[in-house]
């Protein structure tokens, strides 16, 4: 915890996400919120070389906030308005980023996107605090009710109770995929011939276009034809049509388990948190797609400012504010170039009094980066009979073994094989290529509406988050165990 002006903030959050897209969000969760019927949050963010931040968010604050989305949850009228006020926000960034991408926008154009991102950052944190929050509150009202249950037995009730059904944009990608590749195998074509069929190539220039921006997040690159046509060479592996029924048939099927489970608990304050973690977690799948799709919007602006001033790479524009871009795009002035090697660390908030955002000064950052770099502590480690065992919350139930890789990023993707555990810190979207083929996961981080959580239900494999050190417990290569019904990973042999 970092005390500053007067206030006690809370590290929340560690993500790729750029200075640039900071500067929008912190105006966002502050002036924005009233959008979604939440009060105002404070956050500062302290962002490393541009594109690596850590969130703090004030102690104060958060209590506020937790309580009030407690509230708009439990009512199911304020949350179908919560779920519309979501989707009409995004779906405003989505023509915001179109418009911004075309060939030499106006300022008025970067304007309004600018404008859209904003309020939809607001809702950045509401599915990360629903993910958190609601799920203590729907394991109170449970103990309440079976005081027996253990702790694990929550765990899988909470994962059988939220899972959505809606299918998220990444599975919808996924049968997409397997669709075309369900097409090349009934017609017997060979994928290095694929470009001669004027009718597939269309398939997969749709494809790019509709799910091309799923990697992104906020700072990596999206897929390209070649990426496309390696991820159908792995997927050609396997009959890609008895792959797209076993995604359909999961899915009905835990939308089915789902349904049931409700009716047989028959309580109405945990279906209000079950229906409130299933909004959420649609919610959090939604506006990664968004946000993957708009963070690549402003990328040809980028590109030219870049080439104009002779920066070594574009992505060094992540480290200036979104009025400097403006400035060096519309007006070509240049004289935010002198503060580019001092950006490498910053740290920025809302500020009241220029009702905007506002740049922490070097003195006061040092703070928060310690604050930053703390490392976890190992309590959820033990150690039994030789056994190194590390305890984390059930994501998706399943009990598997095989080797574990740790996976940090799209750069360690070579050294995955079929069939190995992904063991990492959270996984995001571009993590997609590789998690289909995984035999489980296990995160340091996530809740129940997490990624990792999301797609080890919609895959059903196994899967174990929040487990805090998992990354520093683990090396590539040890052969574990991933105990999914009682929340375990242990390592068998190193």
């Amino acid at each position: 915890m970092v005390r500053f002006k007067g206030r006690v903030w809370t590290p929340s959050i560690t993500r790729q996400m750029s200075f640039f897209h900071s500067c929008m969000a912190v105006v966002g969760s502050t002036v924005h919120a009233k959008l979604y019927g939440l009060p105002k949050k404070d956050e500062i963010y302290v962002t490393r070389n541009g594109r690596l931040s850590v969130v703090f968010w004030p102690t104060d604050d958060m209590e506020k906030y937790q309580y009030s989305l407690g509230n708009l949850c439990s009512s199911p009228n304020q949350l179908m308005r919560l779920s519309s006020t979501y989707h009409r926000l995004g779906s405003s960034l989505w023509h915001s980023s179109n418009a911004l991408e075309k060939q030499l926008p106006s300022v008025g154009v970067y304007r309004r996107y600018r404008l859209a991102y904003e309020r939809l950052t607001a809702g950045l944190s509401l599915t990360s605090v629903i993910g958190r929050h609601i799920p203590e509150l729907l394991t109170a009202r449970l103990i309440k009710l079976h005081p027996s249950y253990s702790n694990q037995k929550v765990e899988l009730i909470i994962s059988e109770l939220t899972y959505p059904s809606e299918q998220t944009p990444l599975t919808k990608s996924q049968l997409s995929l397997l669709g075309i590749g369900a097409i090349l195998q009934k017609r017997r074509l060979k994928i290095d011939d694929f470009l001669n069929y004027p009718e597939i190539r269309s398939q997969l220039r749709d494809y790019l276009k509709r799910y091309g921006a799923i990697p992104v997040n906020f700072c990596e690159d999206p897929w390209s034809e070649d990426d496309v046509v390696q991820q159908l060479r792995d997927i050609l592996n396997y009959d890609c049509a008895e792959e797209w029924r076993k995604i359909i048939k999961n899915h009905n099927k835990q939308c089915r388990q789902t349904r049931m489970l409700l009716s047989r608990i028959g309580d109405t304050e945990i279906r209000r948190w079950a229906k409130a973690l299933q909004i959420g977690t649609t919610l959090n799948e939604y506006r990664k797609f968004i946000f993957c799709r708009a963070s690549l919007a402003y990328r040809p602006m980028f590109i030219l400012i870049a080439k104009r001033c002779d920066l070594a790479d574009w992505r060094e524009c992540w480290k200036f504010t979104p009025d400097e871009v403006e400035s060096l795009y519309f007006k070509k002035d240049r004289s935010a170039l002198k503060i580019l090697p001092r950006r490498k660390l910053t740290g920025v908030m809302y500020s009241p009094k220029l009702n905007t955002y506002c740049l922490l000064a070097p003195r006061e950052l040092p703070a928060f980066l310690r604050e930053s770099d703390h490392k976890p502590s190992i309590e959820n480690k033990e150690k039994q009979k030789g056994q190194i065992k590390v305890n984390g919350v059930i994501a998706n139930a399943g009990i598997i073994r095989g080797r574990a890789k740790i996976i940090m990023g799209r750069p360690d993707f070579d050294k995955f094989r079929d069939g190995d555990i992904i063991v990492t810190a959270m996984t995001s979207v571009d993590f997609v290529s590789i998690m289909r083929r995984a035999a489980a996961f296990v995160t340091n981080e996530g809740g129940i509406t997490s990624h990792a959580s999301i797609v080890s239900r919609e895959l059903n494999k196994p899967c174990i988050i929040g487990t805090k050190i998992a990354t520093k417990v683990f090396k590539d290569g040890d052969r574990i165990e991933v105990n999914a019904n009682k929340g375990i990973v242990r390592i068998l042999t190193k």
